[in-house]
């Protein structure tokens, strides 16, 4: 498989630049799930890879070979879009043995590989079927299939589950992902979606404003986020200011072990929801709201030095009310700090 990296990649469309001098590396057989907001430029990062924006500045790199000025077809990616672009005009088999008959592949090896792929997605039932007949699902699933039916070098899949219900994204991330791992193509995923990014990539690109903000595995992005922009759009993260001095971490309404953080210096500790811990500790608190999300319940609450935060509840958790008065402890194992 191929390794895919973008070296100090920009793009500009006039005085607007997209993304600005994004680096980074796409190992053979991985997963990078380039994950941010509406408008951070994942989807550009996405097209200049596939050939589709030529870059201002910078180089794409596959495998180490420069092919920063090459066409798309002469890069062999196969594409995902958000809207499937299937061809109405075709049965499904057509659809998935398109690409192969424009690269010259025998009919019989074609179609070999189309029924394969039909079959490890599960559709194989809908090979003579119209798109326009298909859900949003069974369109989704022929367009994974024609993607990889003229086995690219590089997979690349841009928002491929947006529109899709809740029970049906977790259903694709497991098969998609499962496929993934089976087929071990080098991919990159493009989602807004922090759950699906997490859940799909090896490794996640958080960008930004057109800027990497953070490489690293899912772990690394949930439990050392690099800053506040990370931590806040990865998850949900309570930001308390901090104090570091020689033995603790101060942030006024407790004083946490220091665990290897920097003494003598000021920053923000991000405590995620569930590194709280109700009803043992000195941190005193009020109940404001409760919010019951099945396997678990979040509660909003209020320090008793102004600052407002999330916290998880199992179902172990005596019943609280808003209102109430409560105590917290903060697991200082689990917290992390970062510059303000």
């Amino acid at each position: 498989m191929t390794q895919v990296k973008l070296q100090n990649v920009t793009k500009e469309y006039g005085s607007e630049t997209a993304i600005e001098d994004v680096s980074l590396t796409v190992e053979s057989g991985e997963t990078l799930a380039v994950v941010g907001p509406s408008g951070c430029g994942k989807s550009t990062t996405l097209r200049t890879v596939a050939g589709f924006e030529s870059p201002t500045g910078g180089r794409v790199l596959f495998d180490g070979e420069d092919v920063t000025d090459e066409r798309p077809e002469e890069r062999n990616v196969g594409i995902v879009f958000q809207d499937y672009a299937l061809f109405e005009n075709m049965s499904v088999m057509e659809n998935v043995t398109f690409g192969p008959r424009m690269n010259g592949v025998q009919k019989n090896e074609r179609v070999n590989r189309a029924e394969e792929l039909l079959e490890l997605l599960d559709i194989g039932e809908l090979r003579d079927r119209s798109p326009s007949t298909l859900s949003g699902g069974q369109q989704q699933r022929v367009g994974f299939a024609r993607a990889l039916a003229i086995e690219p070098e590089v997979l690349l899949l841009d928002e491929p589950m947006t529109g899709l219900d809740a029970k049906l994204k977790r259903q694709l991330r497991s098969e998609i992902g499962s496929l993934l791992n089976e087929i071990g193509v080098t991919t990159v995923y493009v989602t807004h979606d922090q759950q699906e990014a997490m859940a799909m990539g090896n490794r996640l690109a958080v960008l930004n404003d057109g800027w990497v903000e953070q490489i690293g595995t899912p772990e690394e992005i949930y439990e050392r986020p690099v800053n506040r922009f990370v931590a806040d759009f990865v998850g949900v993260s309570n930001m308390l200011p901090a104090t570091v001095t020689d033995d603790v971490i101060d942030v006024g309404v407790a004083k946490l072990k220091r665990n290897g953080h920097p003494a003598n210096s000021d920053g923000t500790l991000v405590v995620r929801p569930e590194d709280f811990t109700v009803g043992s500790g000195a941190i005193e608190a009020t109940a404001v709201d409760l919010f019951y999300l099945g396997d678990q319940t979040q509660l909003e609450a209020e320090l008793n030095n102004g600052e407002s935060v999330s916290v998880r509840l199992d179902r172990t958790t005596d019943a609280i009310k808003p209102g109430d008065s409560i105590s917290l402890d903060i697991d200082s194992q689990a917290v992390h700090l970062i510059d303000q």
